[in-house]
């Protein structure tokens, strides 16, 4: 029986883009020493695979929105990343995998942070997303998803619309006036017949509005399933970081946790 070992690490950064199907036995990422990324951005999907091992300046980066199987372990140790690419005016980008364990070692990284819908990007443009908040001639206002965003003028509020018992969207982006609005928050969603352990970081928040009158990009989405799932997260956090000036503040973000 032969053992299929993929390593992608490096002194020297490196960054491998896999658009096809991709089949292993263990997949190692980061781990080579010095302090750049070893990256592999995930646009196809993973065929047969058994564990994931994302060490220290290792990174993950998925370009999809399908769910990612694999039938061992999926564990990202100190100085590891989860991540999916950024989204702008469609969802296309999300994490979502399936194993039989995952497990997120304190100083790991589970991360979505600005990675939902687009703030509007030119003077007085809205933002994208079914929640995204208005821009124009007064401070662009926030986007909403779990919940409303905020205005401090006369552009409306993007609404909420995240499902609360099944996350499966990204945050909306947060309106435009001279200043631009901030992205929302990306989605991550973990799925494990066994235990998930949480003791690193997993966030999936949104962006502040740029300089003074940009609206704020809402919190994205976190899904949690497992049969356990047990730890200490040191940041689990989808929320919009309010106002970074006279913007509106960005609406929450939506957390599940099912077991």
């Amino acid at each position: 029986t032969s053992t299929m070992l993929a390593v992608i690490a490096s002194s020297s950064a490196i960054t491998i883009t896999a658009t096809g199907t991709i089949d292993f036995d263990t997949l190692q990422l980061g781990g080579g020493g010095g302090t750049v990324s070893s990256t592999l951005v995930l646009v196809g999907n993973i065929g047969a695979g058994v564990d994931i091992d994302i060490k220290e300046n290792g990174k993950l980066t998925q370009s999809s929105t399908v769910q990612q199987t694999i039938s061992g372990t999926l564990l990202i140790e100190a100085g590891g990343r989860l991540t999916h690419s950024a989204n702008t005016t469609t969802q296309s980008r999300i994490i979502n995998f399936n194993a039989n364990t995952i497990t997120v070692n304190s100083g790991g990284f589970v991360f979505a942070d600005s990675l939902g819908y687009s703030g509007g990007l030119t003077a007085s443009a809205n933002g994208s997303g079914p929640g995204a908040g208005i821009g124009g001639t007064s401070p662009g206002a926030g986007a909403g998803h779990g919940g409303t965003g905020g205005s401090e003028g006369t552009n409306a509020p993007g609404q909420g619309y995240c499902d609360v018992t099944n996350p499966n969207t990204i945050g909306s982006g947060g309106g435009a006036r001279s200043s631009a609005g901030g992205a929302g928050g990306g989605l991550i969603i973990l799925t494990a017949t066994g235990t998930i352990t949480l003791n690193g970081s997993i966030t999936a928040n949104g962006a502040a509005g740029f300089a003074s009158n940009g609206g704020s990009g809402a919190g994205g989405g976190i899904k949690i399933t497992a049969g356990i799932i047990s730890g200490t997260p040191s940041s689990f956090t989808a929320l919009s970081p309010g106002s970074g000036g006279t913007g509106g503040s960005g609406g929450g973000g939506c957390v599940f946790l099912g077991y």
